[in-house]
């Protein structure tokens, strides 16, 4: 999770994460929008839903952009890298086994 206020003019966190397979991918957006919609956040915007094999998904919530990559799109996009002075909130990684 990235703070990009001071950096980006579309939102103010920035969440990557990355999925390992397109079910999988599926599942964490499902996950995602169950979660924020729990919590009372509206989502304005998607992209990458209607894709057969989508590589990326992203969930627009205003001050919130949730980035879902396969692996592989994700090391071709690097956008941690494009917000590399960003501040990282938070960084979670699931050790696979």
């Amino acid at each position: 999770l990235l703070d990009v206020r001071e950096i980006s003019g579309l939102c103010d966190e920035m969440l990557v994460a990355t999925a390992r397979s397109v079910p999988h991918l599926n599942s964490v957006a499902d996950g995602v929008e169950e979660a924020l919609r729990k919590q009372g956040e509206r989502l304005i915007h998607s992209d990458g839903r209607h894709s057969a094999e989508p590589d990326w998904l992203l969930l627009d919530y205003g001050n919130l952009m949730v980035h879902i990559f396969r692996a592989e799109a994700r090391d071709s996009y690097r956008l941690e890298d494009y917000y590399a002075e960003a501040r990282l909130v938070a960084k979670w990684k699931n050790e696979e086994k």
